[in-house]
């Protein structure tokens, strides 16, 4: 190297800073922000859809108990209507009944059957009876749900009355009334 190359290569160095910050380190700082982005936008999605997931499975949760309570409810109305049958068969004068039975459905803070006599339309059908049952069930949530099934019961009137029936313990039979 000649002196010249050697004072140019010299003063080359000199200007040039000791250390120089390379290019790649701004480029490696831009990522982090973005990956920090990108992971809370992830985590925002995230909970978004955990958030609507648990929201429908309470949904479907709520739908399933009434739907229980409904098939209670009409199992309850079957029993009532077999009741209504068999009674109105053993005793002409049978007029319904209303019985409780909170204390054998124990999820349920009412649970009836209510058993009444309709009129009848027309004196030529005067063998006919027409019973209207109607079961009810309330549930013990906070926002209790009622579930009411009725249907109409007719039946052929006996020609004789039968004797008078016990009384069970849960049902709490309706008086005749004495219009005589």
């Amino acid at each position: 190297m000649t002196s010249l190359q050697r004072h140019t290569h010299q003063h080359a160095a000199f200007q040039q800073p000791a250390y120089q910050q390379p290019a790649y380190r701004h480029a490696a700082q831009k990522p982090r922000g973005t990956i920090l982005i990108a992971v809370l936008v992830c985590l925002a999605i995230a909970s978004t859809i955990t958030g609507a997931a648990i929201q429908s499975s309470l949904r479907a949760r709520h739908q399933m108990k009434v739907h229980w309570q409904l098939e209670q409810t009409r199992t309850l109305l079957d029993a009532g209507i077999r009741r209504t049958l068999s009674l109105a068969a053993e005793d002409s004068n049978y007029e319904g009944e209303s019985w409780v039975v909170d204390d054998a459905l124990e999820s349920f803070s009412e649970a009836r059957v209510e058993i009444k006599l309709l009129p009848t339309d027309s004196p030529d059908e005067t063998d006919l009876t027409q019973f209207e049952v109607i079961a009810t069930i309330r549930n013990r949530d906070l926002q209790p749900v009622q579930t009411k099934r009725s249907q109409i019961v007719v039946t052929q009137r006996t020609s004789s009355p039968a004797p008078s029936r016990p009384s069970d313990d849960n049902s709490s039979p309706n008086e005749p009334s004495d219009n005589s």
